[in-house]
């Protein structure tokens, strides 16, 4: 396991999981939201992106946490270990509100 991407809904625990998993096997981790989005909510081109993610595809080892549909089929040949969560929507939800609820105080902060 040197190539790791691992998907989901949206509030599944993806970000949680690559986290500690990422600390278990001492890999690199690659939010795929921190390379799609510039500041003020502004976000790269496909182009942009797919260059960004290219470059961190061809590193030997990394985990990637993230949802982009439209780049998974890119992801998929080049890692070597999928971890997919497929949670009820009633579940996801209840992630996403959760997360919310936590990170308020950054959020305001940051606004």
């Amino acid at each position: 396991m040197k190539r790791v991407i691992v998907i989901g809904g949206n509030g599944s625990g993806k970000t949680t999981f690559s986290v500690k998993l990422s600390e278990y096997l001492k890999l690199p981790l690659i939010h795929l939201d921190r390379i799609y989005w510039k500041e003020n909510w502004e976000h790269l081109s496909n182009e942009e992106f797919d260059n960004a993610l290219m470059s961190e595809l061809i590193k030997p080892e990394w985990i990637i946490d993230g949802n982009y549909k439209r780049t998974v089929e890119t992801r998929l040949k080049y890692c070597d270990t999928v971890f997919y969560f497929d949670f009820s929507s009633l579940a996801c939800l209840y992630g996403s509100i959760t997360r919310t609820i936590k990170n308020i105080g950054n959020i305001i902060m940051n606004y």
